[in-house]
C-alpha cells in the first residue's frame, strides 16, 4: 500500500512546459542528439 509521499509527483514549471512545446528547441535537441550518436558510431568503427 502506497502512502501519500510515495505517490507524489512534482508539477512541471511553466518554463518546462514551454520548452516541451517550443518547436525550435525540440529541433535543436533532436539534431544535437543525432550528431552525438553519429560521432560515437564513427569512433567505434575506426
Amino acid at each position: 500500500m502506497m502512502t501519500t509521499n510515495e505517490s507524489f509527483a512534482t508539477k512541471p514549471t511553466g518554463f518546462t512546459l514551454f520548452l516541451r512545446t517550443f518547436l525550435p528547441y525540440q529541433l535543436w535537441r533532436f539534431l544535437r542528439i543525432n550528431l552525438k550518436m553519429i560521432a560515437m558510431i564513427r569512433r567505434s568503427h575506426h
